[in-house]
């Protein structure tokens, strides 16, 4: 067990502003260089057993590529792995549209000398993220393998810190094949990707962040707080709304929770559980007629047998409080085809709120069927309590590059993220929190403008 009572930390000298100093993470990495600290004396004896004496040897030989939200605490995540001794030329970032601080896209390319930091460009047609972001990384991985072949060392690693199983495209991986490959992934629905692909015919080794206990009960219920503040907001003042609520996982769990505490009417639809007498339908069509707000918390579209126009029956409200576009794709697919066919004209991005009629009533999909969470500002949920998150990212990176390369050849699929570990890094949040010195006003930042 970690036994290392939790230092104050000295003020260190930042890399980003207004970004807070993430003292989690600090307390995580210590001040750089082969600073010891506990989390890095625990996982470092992983090395052992896998016969990898010298960590530190292959971290300025890594490459690491990422799909990631660009906000002010991913720059505090990527401060950390340059403390870890990750070479900036050898980091590769691809932001998610919906989601970028395009201030924090800047900053974070020139003041960390990130090799690529980039964004996924805007869908051109409603519900074609996916596709976009596709093209976006392949483009990408070109200059990743163009780089790789121009390299004096060859990469002794690469990690994909992945966001909705995005850098998961096989023929793209084939091509690096030669290279030691090790994934961390962040999203339920990512989980589902990789385990299927690895599940199969696959032998790379992942860690799921998504399943973890820490992110599972920890984060869910700082998501459905970001969520609901948000859906306040725009409430303006109504009471007794008739919601939705679509897939009774970590995240929709919380976000009917805190609906309820609102004085709410809430209601479940779940294509694994059924129960009347909780408020629950079996079919979500149902669901849909009989609510005013539509929550989807499933990562998935689970409404594509559902015929819009059969369940408008009144003002309608979808609310996606999951990942990307997903949750409402069959809608927003619906909704472009009524726009192909000159049916329905709409001259907002992607991202704006989507307002049709239809049956005479009137129905929104909010943020373009985006998660609400998200706005391109500095933050979704405040640094000091996402901290916890970026932990579990940045300890699951340290996992990767405490094991040797061979590792990826001998060890399959799926790979849990240090219990231990999990637990020390919940345990000091918490402290933190407790003690009120994370906060985003206290924390000391350094000008970089």
């Amino acid at each position: 067990m970690f036994k290392t009572p939790l230092a104050k930390q000295k003020t260190n000298r930042t890399l980003y502003s207004p970004a807070p100093n993430l003292k989690l993470l600090t307390s995580l990495v210590g001040e750089g260089g082969e600073t010891e600290t506990p989390l890095k004396a625990k996982l470092s004896r992983v090395t052992t057993a896998q016969h990898n004496p010298k960590p530190q040897q292959y971290r300025s030989e890594t490459v690491i590529i990422c799909v990631q939200h660009i906000l002010e605490t991913t720059a505090s995540l990527f401060n950390a792995f340059l403390k870890l001794g990750l070479d900036p030329n050898n980091i590769y970032l691809m932001g998610k549209c919906y989601s970028t601080c395009k201030h924090t896209q800047g900053k974070i390319k020139e003041n960390l000398n990130i090799k690529e930091v980039n964004d996924s460009p805007l869908p051109k047609r409603l519900g074609e993220f996916a596709p976009t972001i596709e093209v976006a990384i392949r483009q990408l991985f070109a200059k990743i393998i163009q780089n790789i072949q121009t390299m004096l060392n060859k990469p002794k690693k690469i990690i994909l810190l992945d966001e909705g199983a995005k850098l998961l495209i096989p023929d793209l991986l084939a091509i690096l094949k030669e290279y030691p490959i090790f994934a961390v992934e962040q999203t339920t629905a990512g989980h589902r990707k990789y385990k299927a692909y690895t599940d199969t015919d696959s032998d790379l080794p992942w860690i799921s962040v998504a399943r973890s206990d820490l992110k599972l009960k920890q984060e869910s219920p700082l998501i459905a707080e970001a969520i609901t503040a948000r859906v306040q907001q725009s409430l303006q003042g109504k009471q007794k709304l008739r919601c939705g609520v679509i897939g009774l996982g970590a995240i929709g769990e919380q976000v009917a929770k805190k609906l309820t505490e609102l004085g709410h009417e809430v209601s479940f639809y779940d294509p694994e559980i059924y129960n009347a007498n909780y408020g629950c339908y079996n079919i979500a069509a149902e669901l849909i007629k009989n609510s005013e707000y539509i929550f989807g918390c499933t990562g998935l579209d689970t409404l594509h047998e559902v015929d819009l126009a059969q369940v408008v029956n009144g003002e309608k409200h979808f609310i996606s409080c999951s990942s990307e576009d997903i949750e409402f794709n069959t809608f927003l697919r619906y909704i472009q085809g009524l726009i192909d066919r000159h049916e329905f004209d709409f001259r907002g991005t992607a991202l704006d709120d989507i307002n049709l009629t239809l049956n005479n009533q009137p129905v929104t999909i909010h943020r373009g069927g985006f998660p609400i969470n998200f706005d391109g500002g500095r933050h979704s949920v405040a640094p000091e309590k996402i901290a916890v998150t970026r932990a579990a990212l940045l300890t699951a990176v340290y996992q990767w590059l405490c094991v040797a390369p061979k590792y990826a050849y001998t060890h399959k699929g799926l790979v849990e993220l240090d219990k231990e570990a999990q637990q020390y890094i919940v345990k000091n949040w918490k402290q933190l929190l407790a003690e009120d010195i994370m906060g985003d006003d206290k924390s000391p930042c350094v000008q970089l403008c």
